[in-house]
């Protein structure tokens, strides 16, 4: 992107590492619900990627957070279409939110990129698209002080798989509290204490509760959490049980 002048300077946003990826939208009958869509506080690079049907308008609201009062960094956020190429861009002051909008031509996956340098940012589908955030060990999801409630699908046949989260800048012994739902609502695997170095929580997946729907939750996060799954279950996350995105099946 084109950084134009700005007070202070925005951060840079490098779109041309980006690529939409091809995913297919889960389509589970009876997904597990814990309340309410929430909507993590995301801090640096966090790839959005948004199913969208030709014809049919998209709005994604994209909203700075601001983490400390030295922090008067904007954010600079773009929509990559199907192909990698870039459809729109736009930017705001600090504590400011804009709303990304278009009407696909074609049917495919787009992506929203979104840069707040030292400030977090909010990405919000309020169209109600299939999407998904993704959190792998290459692209892993970063939050600062907000992680909610994220679903993801673990497939069928898979009898074990991990969480790996770590901590920056946390509170002595508070780096936060994750807990794994399975599809009946029950807690799977806890973590919690200071995880300052990359911490392991391995789940064990009953037979009957493969191919389906799981949930992550997280609490008391004081700074920022990274965190991936193992390569086992989907890498993709979302925010709402019903429009959630899983890779295309070969």
């Amino acid at each position: 992107l084109q950084v134009r002048p700005y007070d202070p300077p925005l951060p840079v946003l490098v779109v041309a590492d980006a690529k939409p990826e091809a995913l297919v939208p889960l389509g589970e009958t009876q997904p597990v619900s814990l309340g309410p869509e929430t909507s993590p506080r995301l801090r640096y690079r966090n790839p959005l990627y948004v199913l969208a049907k030709a014809g049919e308008p998209v709005e994604v609201k994209v909203t700075n957070q601001q983490l400390n009062a030295n922090y008067r960094y904007g954010t600079q956020y773009a929509v990559l279409d199907p192909e990698g190429k870039q459809l729109l861009e736009g930017s705001m002051k600090v504590g400011e939110s804009a709303v990304a909008k278009w009407t696909p031509q074609r049917d495919g996956v787009y992506v929203v990129l979104a840069e707040s340098s030292q400030n977090g940012y909010l990405l919000q589908v309020s169209t109600k698209q299939p999407c998904a955030l993704k959190a792998t060990q290459k692209q892993r999801l970063t939050v600062n002080g907000f992680l909610g409630t994220l679903y993801f699908h673990v497939p069928q046949g898979v009898t074990r798989f991990s969480l790996f989260v770590k901590a920056e800048g946390q509170a002595a012994g508070r780096g936060g509290k994750l807990a794994v739902y399975s599809p009946d609502r029950q807690v799977a695997a806890r973590l919690s204490g200071d995880l300052g170095t990359l911490t392991e929580l391995p789940v064990t997946v009953p037979a009957a509760l493969q191919g389906r729907l799981w949930a992550l939750t997280g609490e008391d996060l004081t700074n920022d959490l990274s965190l991936y799954f193992s390569p086992e279950v989907s890498a993709y996350v979302s925010t709402d049980p019903t429009r959630v995105l899983v890779g295309e099946r070969p």
